[in-house]
C-alpha cells in the first residue's frame, strides 16, 4: 500500500488534522482491547458510547477525504475501508489500523521538519484539535475512574456508565448542574482533577476564538480613499473657508 505523492500533499497541507485522526484512531484501538479485557459492564458501556461517538467523527472524515480528493477513485481504491472503519461494528473497528499506517506511513515520508514547520504556520488550529482530542480521552478516563470510585458506595447517585459520563461532560464543561456529584473521597479527588483540566481545555478553545475574531477584524479593509477629483473638490472648499 503505496502513498501517492497526491496523498503527501493534502497530509502536508494540513498535517494537524492528520495528527488528529491519527491519535483518536490509536486510542478507538485501545478502547477495543478495553472492551475486550475488561470484566466492569459500566466500563464497557463507557467505552461504547466513546466509541459511537469516535464513528461520527470517522464517518465525517471519509465523507471529507472522498468529496475533497483530486481523484476519487483513487481514493476509493483504500479508502473503502476507512469507510468500512467508521460503522459501529466491533468486528470492522480493527480495520482502522489501516488508517493508522496510511497517515503514519505518509507522516514518515513528508519528513518532520516540513511537518513541524507546518504546524507552526497554523499553531492555533493545531492547538485546537489537540485540545479536542485530549478533551475525548479525559471525558472517557475520567467517567470510568468515577464510575470505578462511585459504583455501590452509600449514597452514591453515579451508578452507570451513563451516569458517569454525564458527570464528566457537564464537570470538563465546567457548567456543573450538580445532579450527579461524587461522595467519595476518590471520587472528589477526580471531580478535582477534571474541573481543573476542563478550565484550562476550554480556555484554550476561547483564546482561539478570541483570535480568530481578533485577526478576522483586523484583515477587513479600509475603506478606499476618495477619488483625486473629489479630493480637489474638497480642498477648494477648504480654501473658499
Amino acid at each position: 500500500m503505496e502513498i501517492t505523492t497526491e496523498e503527501q500533499r493534502e497530509l502536508i497541507k494540513n498535517p494537524g488534522y492528520e495528527l488528529f485522526i491519527l491519535g483518536l484512531s490509536v486510542f478507538s484501538i485501545i478502547n477495543i482491547g478495553i472492551a475486550i479485557l475488561s470484566r466492569n459492564q459500566q466500563i464497557v458501556d463507557i467505552v461504547t458510547i466513546v466509541d459511537g461517538l469516535s464513528c461520527i467523527i470517522f464517518m465525517g472524515d471519509f465523507l471529507y477525504r472522498l468529496t475533497t480528493a483530486p481523484d476519487r477513485r483513487a481514493y476509493l481504491r483504500w479508502g473503502w475501508l476507512d469507510f468500512l472503519g467508521s460503522l459501529p461494528f466491533p468486528f470492522l473497528r480493527l480495520l482502522r489500523l489501516v488508517r493508522v499506517y496510511r497517515v503514519y506511513r505518509g507522516m514518515v515520508k513528508i519528513g518532520g521538519p516540513s511537518i513541524v514547520r507546518t504546524l507552526l504556520r497554523d499553531k492555533a488550529g493545531s492547538a485546537v484539535l489537540a485540545v479536542f482530542l485530549v478533551t475525548i480521552v479525559v471525558l472517557e478516563f475520567a467517567a470510568i475512574l468515577m464510575v470505578i470510585a462511585e459504583k455501590g458506595a452509600p449514597g452514591s447517585n453515579i451508578e452507570s456508565g451513563g451516569d458517569a459520563l454525564w458527570w464528566a461532560l457537564v464537570s470538563v464543561t465546567t457548567v456543573g448542574y450538580g445532579d450527579r456529584y461524587p461522595v467519595t473521597v476518590p471520587g472528589r479527588f477526580v471531580g478535582a482533577i477534571t474541573l481543573i483540566v476542563g478550565i484550562g481545555l476550554f480556555s484554550t478553545i476561547t483564546g482561539f476564538i478570541a483570535t480568530k475574531l481578533a485577526r478576522t477584524t483586523s484583515d477587513e479593509p479600509l475603506p478606499p480613499p476618495p477619488p483625486a477629483q473629489e479630493a480637489r473638490e474638497a480642498e477648494k472648499v477648504i480654501d473658499r473657508d
